[in-house]
């Protein structure tokens, strides 16, 4: 009976034997139909479970074709049941792995010949020992290797495989695996690996010191350039806080800017501070600091700072230069202004204000000429032309300005050209108050003008007088030498000779006079000298000298090859007061006195020089005897003029004169005059 239908009978009726026969015969009936009905109900479930199965299954391919496809992930398998050789196993591929390859799905045949021809020839064996070696132990294997389309396209895949292994025969019977595209990932691994090594070659060789520090300010990282920068390594300053290699003056300040940067991620700043080197002095570093803790990849501010050391110093100078120049200009008794090309007041230094009254804001803007006298605006028009054609060239007038009261003062101003400088950008203007100045100029001018004045009239009555004395004293010159051809009583004769003597000694005081005036009023007479005939004429006026005394040689040696130019007249007053002097100041205790003259001309001057061996002067009267009137001693006969006239003659042809002598041994006078050719 029925299994169900018993169990409900079992309810009623405790054994089915005492049951009467047609109702055993009822309940077979009934069984039976129970177990056609549970035969339907099993096959109705049955069909039911597998329908949800497959439909199950289908659902499953659909989803793992797709993630393959989203993912660039194929499967493959192979089938291991034949071991002799591997090229005949069945091969199985996923769409995925079809189009990783370079397929439409489905379009070829797969076998292993076919994977092999588009794998990459150097890596065919790496994959048949991953193969090989996978097979003989049971192992999985994970392998990256280049495939080749049939476009001649290379990628990069990555393969992995495991064995499924039979369990009653312990047998490997397939080689299920994955083929992933790689070749995005790969070409970005490189790229990434390349830009990491570029970027370390950038930090280490960078001139900048690259430090990165965490939340706490404790630097973790330092680029090998901090070492060249403050002679710490990067192992020196790693676990360290910055504010440890700060100038004790600049801590607080780089605090404060840390803290504030704390608070802004992403934010960077530019601080400048003094930094400690290793050797323990300062270095000024301009740090570019960001705050990257929120980056994943940094966790830390990262600092680059750079040496500026030069750069401040070289501000810090331009700054002091820039208050010294200011403290110049503002303290400076002259005014300093900047105008354009239309004199119009640009800038002014406060120096005006004490000059003029006006302070410099009053006079910004205004035309600089609306402050110059009428009468000289011609003269300054014309100036500020030639300083505008001509930059770089100083031109300096004096001129009238109006002050703030009213009045005009003589003021003397310097003007340069520097529009083009883009520093100044105009035309800089310097001016002085020369009021006082001017004042006594004009009074040295007229008292000059009166002194002149004074000495021509002066010099002309000297010349006058002179020439008119000459003239009576050379007719009594003429009648004493009459009176002494005449006269025969010796008495007579000494009183005669002593009257000439004094006339030729007057006549002789009024000749210098005569020279010194020639020489101070006349402009020199340039001609070409002929020293043999000079120094005859000069000779043959010293005749009468030598009246007498004709034992005195004069001896000359002159070298004039080279023709020389000077004044002859004033050649002639050095020569002959110079040689007078010798003959005069001969010394009688020798017996052959002289005068050695030695001339040589040359292409720059003339070297002429006196000798002879009188009664010498002493040393100590060197520096003296070309002072006027200035006599050895009583007993020199001369007026005193001689060698003062010499000198101021000698002077006036730009030449120079030196004595050499000694007492009782002679005089050398050396003088040098230029040719003036």
């Amino acid at each position: 009976m029925n299994k169900r239908l018993k169990n409900e009978v079992n309810k009623y009726v405790k054994d089915l034997i005492d049951l009467p026969e047609n109702i055993q015969q009822l309940l077979d009936s009934v069984s039976r139909s129970y177990d056609a009905f549970e035969k339907l109900e099993k096959t109705s479930k049955e069909s039911t479970k597998h329908s949800v199965t497959e439909n199950r299954k289908m659902q499953a391919a659909v989803h793992l074709e797709a993630t393959q496809k989203i993912a660039h992930i194929g499967t493959w398998e192979l089938d291991l049941s034949i071991l002799d050789d591997l090229n005949v196993n069945p091969l199985y591929w996923s769409d995925e792995t079809y189009r990783i390859f370079g397929f439409e799905p489905g379009s070829v045949t797969v076998t292993n010949e076919l994977f092999f021809e588009h794998v990459h020839p150097d890596d065919i064996v790496l994959i048949q020992k991953a193969v090989k070696k996978a097979i003989e132990f049971g192992s999985e294997y994970d392998i990256e290797h280049r495939i080749i389309l049939k476009d001649g396209t290379e990628k990069m895949v990555r393969e992995r495989s495991s064995i499924i292994i039979d369990s009653r025969s312990g047998k490997p019977i397939k080689m299920i695996g994955t083929v992933e595209n790689i070749t995005e990932r790969k070409e970005a691994e490189i790229a990434l690996r390349n830009n990491e090594v570029k970027f370390r070659a950038l930090i280490q060789n960078a001139a900048d010191g690259i430090t990165v520090a965490d939340e706490n300010g404790i630097m973790f990282f330092a680029s090998e350039s901090v070492y060249q920068l403050t002679g710490y390594t990067p192992d020196e300053i790693s676990g360290k806080q910055p504010f440890v290699f700060i100038h004790p003056d600049d801590v607080e300040y780089c605090k404060q800017k840390h803290s504030e940067l704390l608070q802004k991620p992403g934010a960077s700043m530019v601080i400048q501070y003094r930094r400690r080197k290793k050797d323990g002095s300062y270095i000024w570093v301009e740090n570019t600091v960001t705050n990257l803790l929120h980056e994943p990849s940094v966790k830390g501010t990262v600092a680059n700072f750079r040496d500026i050391t030069a750069r401040v110093e070289a501000e810090n100078a331009l700054k002091q230069n820039e208050y010294r120049f200011r403290a110049l200009i503002e303290n400076s008794t002259d005014v300093i202004t900047v105008m354009d090309t239309e004199s119009r007041v640009l800038f002014a230094s406060d120096s005006i204000y004490r000059v003029t009254g006006y302070k410099p804001e009053e006079l910004i803007g205004k035309l600089s000429v609306n402050f110059v006298h009428p009468d000289d605006l011609d003269a300054i028009r014309e100036n500020m032309q030639t300083v505008i054609k001509n930059p770089g060239r100083l031109v300096t007038t004096k001129y009238r300005r109006l002050n703030k009261n009213g009045e005009y003062f003589w003021c003397e101003g310097t003007a340069n050209n520097l529009i083009k400088n883009p520093l100044v950008n105009g035309i800089i203007i310097n001016f002085r108050d020369i009021t006082e100045q001017t004042i006594h100029e004009n009074a040295l001018k007229a008292s000059n003008e009166e002194l002149k004045k004074s000495n021509n009239e002066l010099d002309r009555f000297v010349y006058s007088a002179s020439h008119d004395l000459r003239a009576p004293l050379s007719s009594m010159l003429g009648i004493v030498y009459l009176m002494e051809a005449e006269v025969t009583q010796e008495e007579i004769k000494e009183d005669i000779k002593l009257l000439k003597t004094s006339i030729s000694k007057l006549d002789g005081f009024i000749n210098d006079i005569l020279n010194h005036s020639r020489n101070a009023r006349t402009n020199l007479n340039i001609t070409e000298i002929h020293f043999s005939q000079l120094i005859h004429d000069v000779n043959n006026k010293l005749k009468y000298m030598t009246a007498g005394e004709d034992d005195i040689k004069i001896l000359a040696h002159i070298n004039d090859k080279i023709p020389f130019y000077s004044d002859p007249g004033r050649l002639n007053i050095i020569l002959s007061n110079i040689i007078s002097n010798a003959i005069r100041y001969s010394n009688p205790d020798i017996s052959d006195p002289y005068v050695k003259i030695d001339v040589e001309s040359r292409s720059e001057d003339a070297i002429i020089r006196i000798q002879d061996n009188g009664i010498g002067i002493s040393k100590e009267y060197h520096e003296k005897i070309f002072e006027m009137f200035y006599r050895v001693s009583n007993k020199s006969t001369g007026s005193g003029l001689g060698l003062y006239i010499v000198h101021e003659t000698v002077e006036k042809l730009k030449g120079n004169i030196q004595i050499n002598s000694e007492l009782g041994k002679g005089t050398i006078f050396t003088i040098k005059i230029p040719n003036l050719k």
